[in-house]
């Protein structure tokens, strides 16, 4: 059975190398995927791409403003970057997409992501009760500061955190 159109659609708007393939050979790549792409725009196919990546974008600064504020301008490019290597599915597609980036500044050694904020989507996307965890960058009184940040779901299973400062006067 060929696969859906809107599968074969969804895999030429996650991957650009095979976006790239089928602009050199539309043919080839319809018949290889096994998908009538007949008449299909590859100029278009690429601003669609270029949209949704930017979509992407604006989801995951919307979850990670502290991070996105640190990175500035180096922000778009770093995302562009990793949206080549991720492609979230589903209904928790933001949050998927939020975490993975995290991680991918993380294996990057990129030293502006807010630890406390990608701790807390963590929690969010892969569950618990209750987390406690060291951070570096907590916001206190308009500074980072080192905290004990504990995580936990409230009765409606939403997350809630707070931050115990270390070296704080009380």
């Amino acid at each position: 059975m060929p696969p859906e159109l809107t599968e074969v659609l969804g895999r030429l708007l996650a991957d650009p190398a095979l976006r790239a393939e089928f602009r050199r050979d539309p043919e080839g790549t319809s018949a290889r995927l096994g998908a009538p792409l007949r008449g299909i725009d590859p100029g278009a196919l690429e601003r669609q791409a270029a949209s949704l990546v930017a979509k992407r974008l604006h989801e995951t600064a919307k979850l990670m403003p502290r991070t996105f504020r640190r990175l500035g301008p180096a922000a778009r490019e770093l995302f562009g970057g990793f949206a080549t290597t991720f492609w979230p599915r589903g209904h928790r597609r933001h949050l998927e997409d939020a975490v993975a980036f995290g991680r991918f500044l993380l294996a990057g050694g990129v030293r502006a992501l807010s630890r406390s904020e990608f701790n807390r989507l963590r929690f969010a996307l892969e569950g618990g009760r209750w987390a406690l965890r060291l951070v570096g960058d907590a916001p206190a009184r308009g500074r980072k500061r080192p905290a004990l940040q504990v995580l936990w779901r409230d009765n409606t299973g939403s997350v809630r955190s707070a931050a115990l400062w270390i070296g704080l006067p009380f």
